[in-house]
């Protein structure tokens, strides 16, 4: 997993201020935030093997994502903490309907640089799945591309939030996860036309880079655009009340990578990793809301979502 690893910052409001308002909190937390490290979390607490490339700094905030990772069964030998740099950190406010708005100081992220990743990455097991995301200096994605290339590796690339980034590291990728705005933005950044909708775009995408792509659809679930042709909507299954959408996509593309780390196809990983997601939006925060792996093989048995 190469990404961002930050502090949330999460404020509880009954409603978005206004400009020039100001409103008392519900309720305040700190926890471990940030995709990569999100998405880190996700994958070794559905039962992956995780290793974090990353950057922290030396303050209180990198020992607290560093003890968080491990806490949950990532491995942080290449988490790089540096002297006198802040840890990125984000004000995530969240309203009473679960929505959310995010303010991100990438600190010590945007140090992240491409030697480290090709420096962790040389080390990696031949069958590993690589994971980055558009949180990172596109230094560092285009050697996580590159270095996945070399190495004969897959390379999952979720480029969220959306950042241009050349063809040819969209190219090389194994699987490309969207969601419907990042999908939309990714197809006009490569003259795509103009989309309907982000299952249009994700089409043109897969027709053009020839790639697997995946466009996460919120609470309408997903839909799969594999290279064979087919296409395949995921419904999300129906939840009871929606408490924080924060980090549901993360959720999303951790257990993805789990599950296909483990052998299954792209279409049951993605129904499993849909499961999850609705599971974590039902609890508040991003990685203590995810689901472990008996409870989400629970889920999907549940559910029958996912042929066994």
């Amino acid at each position: 997993m190469v990404g961002s690893a930050n502090i949330d910052r999460c404020y509880s409001v009954t409603s978005f201020p206004r400009a020039g308002e100001t409103l008392n909190a519900t309720a305040y937390a700190e926890s471990l935030g940030g995709k990569g490290a999100n998405q880190a979390a996700a994958s070794a607490l559905a039962g992956g093997l995780v290793r974090f490339i990353g950057a922290v700094g030396d303050d209180a905030g990198g020992a607290s994502v560093l003890h968080a990772l491990e806490a949950r069964g990532v491995e942080t030998t290449h988490l790089t903490r540096h002297e006198g740099t802040a840890t990125g950190n984000a004000a995530v406010v969240v309203d009473e309907t679960g929505e959310n708005l995010i303010i991100v100081a990438g600190g010590a992220n945007l140090l992240l640089s491409g030697d480290d990743v090709r420096s962790a990455l040389d080390r990696a097991e031949s069958g590993s799945l690589v994971v980055a995301q558009g949180e990172i200096p596109v230094e560092a994605i285009a050697a996580a591309a590159e270095m996945a290339q070399s190495r004969g590796l897959s390379f999952l690339l979720n480029l969220a939030p959306f950042v241009p980034v050349d063809e040819e590291i969209l190219s090389s990728a194994s699987l490309l996860v969207v969601n419907a705005t990042e999908a939309i933005d990714t197809a006009a950044h490569l003259g795509l036309g103009e989309p309907s909708d982000a299952t249009d775009a994700a089409a043109r995408l897969r027709d053009h880079l020839r790639i697997d792509v995946i466009a996460t659809l919120g609470g309408e679930g997903c839909v799969v655009m594999a290279t064979d042709g087919d296409s395949t909507a995921i419904s999300s299954p129906a939840v009871e009340q929606v408490v924080d959408t924060t980090g549901a996509g993360d959720a999303f593309v951790g257990i993805l990578a789990a599950r296909l780390g483990r052998g299954d196809d792209l279409v049951t990983a993605s129904r499993a990793a849909t499961v999850g997601a609705s599971f974590a939006v039902q609890r508040q925060g991003t990685a203590e809301s995810y689901p472990d792996a008996d409870q989400l093989d629970a889920l999907v048995a549940s559910l029958g979502a996912v042929p066994r």
